[in-house]
């Protein structure tokens, strides 16, 4: 697939068919070894938490760069035509450098996902109209010692103000990386992805 390198955990019942999860990660899984991936989020929990119910993609940004939305798109464009998942239930997910990059991307694309979960992320408010149809789930805590808490604070108060379908968890005592392990730590979540279809 163009752009990333990627690893793909595929759902009980392979790829075709089935719905997709396209989870972004942080900045410290950037680089050229695919087993970073393996640390944070759904590719460090697959299968636990019904997340075999899915198939999981996980593209890598490269070494010391920033997602970068075009390029995202069309391996997003290009995964999706070699896997060829459920169109209607494509879900996407991000953690902190993977949130920014989570948020450009569906406000690149918003119809193609029928639910998203941006967790510690932060990004450009100004596209908030865009996703005044798309379930949206913000993880964040106060004692986050990387992602100001106050960026997921503005994401939500912007999507308010569009009227958007938004659920905001905002933790009092998680660090950045025990947020995540919150949001994905059990079936909560992916249960929540699968109540939603485009």
């Amino acid at each position: 697939m163009p752009g990333y390198a990627s690893l793909l955990f595929e759902a009980k019942g392979g790829t075709k068919g089935q719905p997709l999860l396209v989870f972004l990660h942080g900045a410290g899984e950037r680089g050229a070894d695919v087993e970073r991936l393996k640390r944070h989020g759904p590719p460090h929990l697959f299968p636990r938490f019904g997340l075999d119910r899915f198939s999981v993609l996980v593209p890598q940004c490269r070494e010391d760069e920033e997602w970068d939305t075009p390029l995202l798109t069309a391996f997003v464009d290009a995964a999706i035509e070699s896997a060829t998942p459920n169109p209607e239930r494509i879900y996407l997910t991000g953690i902190s450098m993977g949130g920014r990059g989570a948020w450009e991307l569906a406000a690149r694309t918003p119809e193609r996902y029928a639910a998203m979960a941006v967790v510690c992320g932060f990004g450009n408010t100004g596209h908030a109209a865009r996703f005044s149809s798309l379930p949206t789930w913000l993880f964040h805590s106060a004692a986050d010692e990387r992602i100001r808490v106050e960026r997921s604070d503005a994401f939500f108060n912007a999507l308010q103000k569009h009227s958007a379908p938004v659920t905001y968890t905002r933790y009092a005592d998680a660090s950045h990386i025990e947020t995540w392990r919150r949001a994905y730590g059990s079936t909560v979540l992916f249960d929540w992805f699968l109540q939603h279809t485009r």
